[in-house]
């Protein structure tokens, strides 16, 4: 999708993965399988080729590693067919932690990262998961891109003033990330 096509604030959280049930219902995946934060989606924009825009969900529910929602003007399977690989975006402004809470990853985009051995690595330029962990993806020195899992037991102070993230990562940690781009050339 363009750029310009997404409001400023908001983040892409997933994509419709399927027609749910036969009155119109999505099936909304999210990548990071976290919906705690539905509660209080108001509206979210839907962005595919064959439809763009934001819809209101009017029933929504937690489902599986995502939710299960209607959208207005979509009262059947066929209808709700078209939405499916439909990118989910919404308002970054549900993505705020409070002292004390676990961060949302999308607070983490542009800190820094270093390592207790190794010193600066880079900074957190995306996010992905191996189905059991967040992994942060960050922009080495030389460029390339390293995926550190994003685990209690790495980090050791998360500092939100500085923007920057200082881990004690296993040694080698780094290098199975060379060695698994290698692989795949």
């Amino acid at each position: 999708m363009a750029e310009q096509d997404i409001p400023e604030n908001y983040i892409r959280v997933g994509h419709v993965s399927d027609a749910h049930g036969l009155k119109g219902e999505l099936y909304i995946l999210i990548a990071s399988g976290d919906t705690t934060w539905i509660k209080d989606l108001k509206t979210l924009q839907v962005k595919s080729k064959k439809i763009n825009g934001d819809f209101k969900p009017l029933k929504i529910r937690p489902h599986k590693k995502g939710f299960v929602c209607f959208f207005d003007g979509v009262s059947d399977r066929t209808a709700a067919e078209k939405f499916i690989a439909a990118e989910i975006w919404v308002s970054a402004d549900l993505f705020v932690s409070t002292d004390g809470d676990q961060p949302f990853l999308s607070e983490l985009l542009d800190f820094q990262v270093t390592d207790i051995a190794l010193g600066a690595i880079g900074p957190i330029i995306d996010f992905s998961t191996n189905g059991s962990q967040d992994l942060l993806i960050v922009q080495t020195k030389d460029q390339s891109e390293v995926e550190i899992p994003f685990v209690k037991d790495f980090v050791v102070h998360l500092d939100f003033e500085n923007k920057t993230i200082q881990m004690n990562l296993p040694e080698g940690l780094l290098q199975i990330n060379d060695k698994m781009s290698a692989e795949g050339e």
